[in-house]
């Protein structure tokens, strides 16, 4: 692939992580506080985010999204199979994992829901947040093999190259000049 379509998908993966990791969640958390849903007759579901320090959530949010991105657009626009795409590819998955510890202390995980007649109910995602740390942790495993992989394959490479005889050498019919 040529070095502009390399550079052409770096920013589609940078625009995709930009608007996955930072946009959304951001505008999420400034903007939606409370939901109100209707239930028909005349009942109304409160859901209720529990707000803590937004403002250091936003913060670490923007952080580690920009991060992610400058990640995503390196690893997205290496050639494919190539040492730089499997290191980036690493470094990415480790800033996904501090993203989403990110998300398990911010107390973005938990939210109320007010049910009338029946009281508050608490959801609390954080044990799905670490199954999805346990999830990265073996993406981290396939990814260093991967460059192991890479890198095997490179010295092999190499060392085929190393073995070639030029013609040169020998004579058209085979034997020793």
């Amino acid at each position: 692939m040529g070095g502009m379509k390399n550079i052409f998908r770096g920013f589609i993966g940078m625009a995709i992580y930009l608007t996955t990791t930072m946009l959304i969640p951001a505008l999420t958390f400034e903007y939606v506080d409370r939901m109100e849903i209707f239930i028909p007759p005349d009942e109304i579901l409160d859901i209720e985010i529990a707000k803590g320090n937004i403002a250091v959530v936003i913060f670490w949010l923007v952080a580690l999204g920009l991060t992610m991105s400058g990640l995503a657009f390196f690893s997205w626009s290496s050639p494919k199979e190539s040492r730089r795409k499997v290191v980036f590819g690493i470094l990415l998955v480790f800033a996904h994992c501090f993203y989403l510890w990110s998300y398990k202390f911010s107390g973005a995980t938990a939210f109320g829901v007010e049910i009338p007649g029946l009281g508050r109910v608490i959801f609390d995602f954080a044990g799905i947040v670490l199954l999805y740390l346990g999830a990265y942790a073996l993406i981290i495993v396939a990814k260093i093999w991967k460059l192991i992989e890479v890198e095997f394959g490179k010295r092999k490479e190499k060392k085929e190259e190393k073995v070639y005889i030029p013609e040169s050498t020998f004579g058209k019919d085979g034997g020793a000049i």
